[in-house]
């Protein structure tokens, strides 16, 4: 294979070497540690602690942040890691209480994943420091070299993942994020919001694209686990929405109001900021440029109030000079529809980039959050919760019997007892090997695992062959398989992620057979072991995987989408039948919706993602179809909470804004309200396959239909007014008008959402699969590990 070949093969597998780099770093790392604890020290309990250690801060723990934030994690998993060991060592001399600590601390290690992501990203280095001094014969007198292995490998650990190529990949979705942000900019020059230099479109397009493919990078997830990470993910979603709505095609008229320009200005200024903000290192964000942030959001939302007050002038007829100045009049006037409607266009973009502008922020407070508020999960902005939501609330909220952590969690700690019980009554020599055999192969689903375990079994059996026939070749000399050692481990760090599960396990084994062979030289024969302790490993995941909800991770994430999709879309619905309703005489308002239901099954998919995200043998684009159709409930609760926030007090400027001659535009606002929340819930159950035909997206034109309507009342208004002493309509109907147009605007701004997530959340359905009946208790998956064990 020529150097082009091989470049073009690491493009595809590999393009930002962070495998190689990865696997370099593990092969480094381990020699020192067994050249250490062999050679100098000469114990083997530290010589397996040491290296096994090696690979579960190298291999297993991956955490984003600036190097600060890393070291802090790194020293809270070296600690964790220690208590784990003690804990462990004490519980291995009776084989009830190793099976009973494996099911506690597995649920436990796994549980505490679901208060943040920090801790998540945890798990597997945790679990195993757990079972390897759970399965490793000794007793409490040999905790000092167990400790000891531990303390080594992180001391040469830690130091090499901090300075030695640190991950890059966190990053690179960031970067392009803030291109996108920077590109579509341009767009909102004051006066001409889709002119600019004759390349900006052609800019626009390639940071979309360079976007877009790190979104669907295959090898490895653009962003990590992180609260803030996921929050970058969705911003890029609605960066797209951006692209979308403020698309020069859509709107061919080049003129618009002057008073209009300040609302672009600020919304071009929030992209600006959020370019800065995402181009920003994780965590290095400087409080002085958050709160830029947070200050330009604040202007967006003062000069959209005020360009509505105009607006509701120029529906109304009202106020002839509301829409020019002395200074500088208008090029169109305000009360001619064509420039009314790019009036409410211009609230279209200022509310999408307003979205991005939360979204952002949200996730920069995330990044900026200290140590222990990140792996406890407080501050987060993931989800519409309390900033300072207590972890027992937390916690007990996610131990709802459809949490998806919860069944995660319980899987897991069965799957591990189960290995240690039968690891522990046969005897197996190298017992450990049946805790990591099924840590390895436990997957989301019962169909998966027992594909896992058949690939790990066919690995095991290859790499068994190969380091067999290296020990016919080379003997079993130290200085032969010192020389071969590094290559080994070298290859076992980096073909799982870019090779196969399979040839993984092959190289792992090849590697375990040298290594063993160093310490003890018996030949081929540990290599016969190694498959025995595997296929028991699998046999025990597979048997726990078939009892224990073993639907997988798609189906948990379309059931928690399609709970949060029905109560995002109840929450809109109902906020703006209530908010239309509240105008009227006292006593006849709807009740505003309760929210908490939407945010706890907002909380719970944010889980079901995360979860889904760490499923590293999902395809790219499944995940990017899951982050698209996840993205849309936000859109509807915040645009449930602007209508909230903007319409809290209808009897604000002016008093109880009148009534329209008709009432007609209410009843158009409250019947696309309840074709919307109909269309949202079939999408629900397409999503979790109760039905199979979704109907048509509503159409984006309520806004058109209620200003008709809006503009014939004030006409007739009008016309009895001039009757009356030449009277205009009083400012409550200004304000009635106004407010119904407002409303036609995010009523088409969820015609246009739906419209946008209808093809990605039907091709999530998976035509192989049941449909799911009503009240079916969703099913727990375990993340899927692709590392070697």
């Amino acid at each position: 294979m020529h150097a082009g070949a091989i470049g073009r093969w690491f493009e595809r597998h590999d393009p930002e070497r962070y495998a190689l780099h990865r696997a370099v770093r593990l092969t480094i790392v381990a020699v020192i540690v067994l050249v250490i604890a062999q050679r100098l020290i000469g114990n083997t309990l530290v010589v397996t602690f040491g290296v096994f250690g090696t690979f579960a801060l190298l291999l297993f723990a991956d955490f984003p942040g600036n190097r600060s934030a890393r070291a802090g994690s790194y020293a809270m998993l070296w600690f964790v890691g220690c208590l784990l060991i003690v804990i462990g060592t004490a519980l291995s001399q009776v084989w009830w209480q190793a099976t009973l600590g494996m099911a506690v601390f597995g649920f436990l290690i796994w549980y505490v994943g679901a208060l943040s992501a920090a801790l998540a990203a945890a798990g597997r280095a945790a679990l195993l420091a757990f079972i390897l001094p759970v399965l490793v014969p000794g007793s409490l007198s040999d905790l000092l070299p167990r400790l000891g292995g531990w303390t080594l490998a992180a001391a040469l650990s830690v130091p090499a993942a901090l300075f030695l190529w640190p991950p890059r990949h966190h990053d690179r979705l960031r970067a392009t994020a803030a291109a996108s942000c920077r590109t579509l900019a341009a767009r909102f020059t004051p006066g001409r919001p889709d002119a600019g230099r004759p390349t900006a479109e052609t800019d626009i397009r390639t940071a979309l694209a360079a976007m877009g493919q790190a979104r669907r990078n295959t090898a490895y997830r653009p962003v990590s686990l992180t609260t803030g990470s996921r929050l970058v993910l969705r911003a890029t979603d609605e960066l797209d929405w951006v692209a979308q709505v403020t698309d020069p095609s859509r709107e061919p008229e080049r003129d618009w109001p002057a008073w209009t320009q300040p609302v672009i200005a600020a919304a071009a200024r929030v992209l600006d900021l959020c370019a800065a903000a995402l181009g920003r290192e994780q965590g290095r964000l400087s409080a002085g440029l958050r709160a830029e942030l947070r200050d330009a959001l604040e202007v967006l939302t003062r000069e959209r109030a005020d360009a509505a007050r105009r607006l509701g002038a120029a529906l109304t007829g009202t106020g002839s000079g509301a829409g020019r100045t002395a200074q500088r009049p208008d090029p169109v006037e305000p009360s001619d529809p064509v420039a009314g409607h790019r009036i409410h266009r211009v609230h279209a973009w200022a509310h999408v980039v307003a979205v991005v502008g939360r979204t952002v922020a949200a996730a920069a407070e995330a990044d900026t959050r200290p140590l222990l508020a990140r792996l406890f999960g407080r501050g987060s902005g993931a989800v519409e919760v309390p900033p300072m939501l207590d972890i027992r609330d937390l916690a007990i909220e996610q131990a709802h019997r459809n949490s998806v952590w919860l069944q995660h969690s319980i899987r897991v700690g069965g799957g591990l007892a189960a290995a240690v019980a039968v690891a522990q009554l046969s005897h197996v020599q190298h017992g450990f090997w049946v805790g990591l055999g099924a840590m390895s192969v436990l997957r989301t689903s019962a169909v998966l695992t027992t594909s896992t375990v058949f690939r790990a079994i066919v690995g095991t059996t290859v790499g068994f062959l190969i380091g067999g026939g290296l020990m016919v070749l080379v003997g079993t000399g130290p200085a032969a398989l010192w020389v071969l050692l590094p290559l080994c481990i070298l290859i076992a760090g980096f073909a799982p992620q870019t090779v196969s599960f399979a040839a993984g396990q092959a190289a792992f084994t090849v590697a375990v057979v040298v290594l063993f062979n160093l310490l003890q030289p018996v030949g081929w024969r540990v290599g016969l072991v190694r498959i025995e302790d595997v296929a028991l490993g699998g046999a025990a995941a597979l048997v726990v995987g078939i009892i224990c909800w073993p639907g997988g991770a798609a189906a948990q994430v379309r059931r928690a989408l399609a709970d949060a999709y029905r109560a995002a879309s109840g929450l809109f619905a109902g906020t703006v039948r209530s908010v239309v309703d509240g105008w009227g005489p006292a006593g006849t308002a709807r009740a505003a919706p309760d929210g908490s239901v939407g945010a706890a099954a907002a909380l719970r998919l944010d889980a079901a993602v995360r979860q889904f995200v760490a499923e590293r043998s999902i395809r790219p684009e499944r995940l990017e179809l899951v982050t698209t159709v996840a993205g849309g409930v936000n859109r509807l609760r915040l645009a449930a909470d602007s209508l909230a926030e903007v319409f809290a007090n209808p009897q604000a400027d002016g008093g109880q804004a009148a009534a329209l001659r008709s009432g007609e535009a209410e009843r158009v606002l409250d019947e696309r309200a309840v074709r919307l929340d109909a269309w949202f819930t079939a999408l629900a159950d397409v999503i979790v396959r109760r039905r199979t035909d979704l109907p048509p997206a509503p159409s984006a034109d309520t806004e058109i239909a209620v200003v008709a309507l809006i503009r014939r009342s004030a006409v007739e208004a009008t016309s009895d007014a001039a009757v009356d002493a030449g009277a205009e309509p009083g400012a409550g109907v200004t304000t009635r008008a106004l407010r119904l147009a407002w409303i036609s605007l995010y009523l088409d701004d969820a015609s246009d959402l739906a419209q946008r997530v209808a093809g990605p959340a039907v091709a999530l359905r998976s035509p192989a699969a049941p449909p799911e009946p009503d009240g079916a208790v969703s099913r727990s998956n375990r993340a899927a590990v692709t590392t070697p064990a």
